[in-house]
């Protein structure tokens, strides 16, 4: 899949008069001019182009492998922090402290990754936070004091949010919006995969000493860097909102071209020009209509990470069975239903009653949990009940 080209779809030669030619042509126009007579917007576009289809199949196997090398670079601290507190030397607190510096980095980097992908596109900012990614995680481990563990673990954190983040928006900005639970379903497969790639490197390095072998965690950042600067594809929705009109109908073309195939009387309708800049999207999010719905979306995104990360990241996680290695297997495999579970029931059931069903789930079984004994099996199934419910709620806020 080469990097998106300019396309366009009337370039196939027809055996068929210059007359007829024209007039096909006019017949065609003037049916979309009928149909979209202020233009068209993006979605209408994409489902006119094939909807959900071959390009967006190829550009989701590139995404899939930048999501991954998210996760695993994020996940580390399951195995890291413990090897660190052994090899570095410091203490378990101290460790815990190093985590939250790279929640906060994420948090920074939220905001400071979500400025420049409006500015100067998702492709350019996504390639650029995989070579960060790259670097801080594969110098992480191999750091021999305090700071400097803290400092590649705080540009992991900055990196990871603008890899995770601006894979999310490119994949769901690329297809229509009815697949959009669908690409944050394939981008959840992707969370899992890394978590699974982590416990694979941790228990081939567990009788090594040290941290250096999880550098090799920092591979599919990688191999992701050196395939989006081939192959990633802009987002139409950014080309449109930065008043590059053109180049998001050429790129739409291709889009159509890749999916249904170069077809003489296939014409696309023309975008109707965005009325706000990208600038404008953050001013939009507190505007009059949906100031509201933002804040309450905020909250819900912040319930949902505590409770994912809290269990997650929780020393009863980690123990929920004897082996640490299969404990992180079956706790990266349990999100996996819920990850299957969330597409068709968000769509069926609507996003607040799954969303509210999964914290359900999630407040009796964290409710349950301290009522238990330590050596009860029902204490170990509480756990994974409450990684299941809060990797599915968190989902559905995406």
């Amino acid at each position: 899949m080469a990097r998106l080209e300019v396309l366009t779809i009337n370039q196939q030669a027809v055996l068929r008069s210059p007359e007829a030619d024209e007039e096909a042509t006019s017949l065609e126009t003037d049916g979309l001019t009928a149909r979209f007579p202020g233009g068209a917007s993006v979605d209408q576009v994409l489902e006119a182009a094939g909807g959900c289809g071959r390009f967006q199949y190829r550009v989701f196997l590139l995404l899939f492998l930048t999501y991954a090398s998210g996760a695993v670079i994020m996940m580390e601290p399951v195995f890291l922090n413990k090897l660190a507190e052994e090899s570095i030397g410091f203490s378990s607190l101290e460790a815990h402290s190093i985590t939250s510096a790279f929640f906060a980095a994420f948090f920074a980097g939220l905001y400071l990754w979500g400025f420049l992908g409006d500015k100067y596109g998702r492709a350019p900012v996504l390639t650029a936070c995989l070579l960060l990614l790259f670097f801080s995680g594969a110098s992480a481990p191999v750091m021999h004091s305090l700071s400097g563990y803290a400092a590649m673990r705080g540009l992991s954190g900055l990196a990871c949010a603008g890899v995770m983040n601006t894979t999310f928006v490119l994949g769901v900005e690329i297809v229509p919006s009815e697949w959009r639970a669908n690409a944050k379903g394939v981008l959840a497969l992707a969370w899992v995969s890394g978590t699974l790639l982590l416990v694979l490197v941790a228990w081939l390095f567990k009788d090594d000493q040290g941290m250096a072998g999880f550098s090799t965690c920092s591979i599919p950042a990688l191999l992701s860097f050196v395939l989006c600067l081939r192959y990633l594809p802009e987002s139409p929705r950014f080309l449109l909102s930065a008043g590059q009109q053109d180049r998001a109908n050429e790129q739409l073309a291709g889009i159509a071209a890749c999916n249904l195939g170069p077809h003489p009387w296939t014409q696309l309708p023309s975008l109707t020009p965005s009325k706000s800049g990208p600038s404008g999207s953050l001013r939009l999010l507190f505007s009059k209509q949906l100031w509201l719905a933002t804040l309450v979306i905020g909250f819900s995104q912040g319930v949902a990470c505590l409770a994912l990360y809290g269990v997650v990241f929780s020393a009863e996680s980690s123990s929920a069975v004897s082996d640490p290695y299969l404990s992180a297997l079956l706790g990266a495999l349990v999100e996996l239903p819920a990850y299957a579970i969330m597409c068709p029931a968000a769509d069926r059931l609507g996003r607040r009653t799954t969303y509210g069903g999964f914290l359900v789930l999630g407040a009796i079984s964290l409710g349950i949990y301290p009522l238990l004994e330590p050596d009860n099996l029902l204490r170990s199934i509480t756990v994974l009940i409450a990684r299941f419910s809060a990797a599915g709620s968190s989902t559905v806020v995406y």
